[in-house]
């Protein structure tokens, strides 16, 4: 999905979404519950703009770090032994 946002260079990012809870099987093509899907995240510098202090009327831009979801993956589910 895209995210926009005006204050912030890029405006617009792309930003990835588990579709299923579990993993599509490459033999069967169907969601497999016995894993789960992680969100993967990068962190990605971006600029943000603000107002000047002087001149409300000017902006400034300033270094910000944000964390970008880039995909998925899959994963065995942690299991506790008591």
């Amino acid at each position: 999905r895209l995210n926009i946002d005006e204050d912030r260079y890029p405006k617009v990012l792309a930003f990835a979404e588990c579709l299923c809870a579990g993993c599509i099987s490459e033999v069967t093509g169907r969601e497999m519950t016995s894993l789960n899907s992680l969100l993967l995240t990068q962190r990605m510098m971006v600029l943000r703009r603000r107002p000047c202090f002087s001149n409300p009327n000017l902006s400034a831009f300033y270094v910000d770090y944000i964390s970008v979801p880039v995909g998925c993956t899959c994963v065995r589910p942690r299991t506790y032994h008591f």
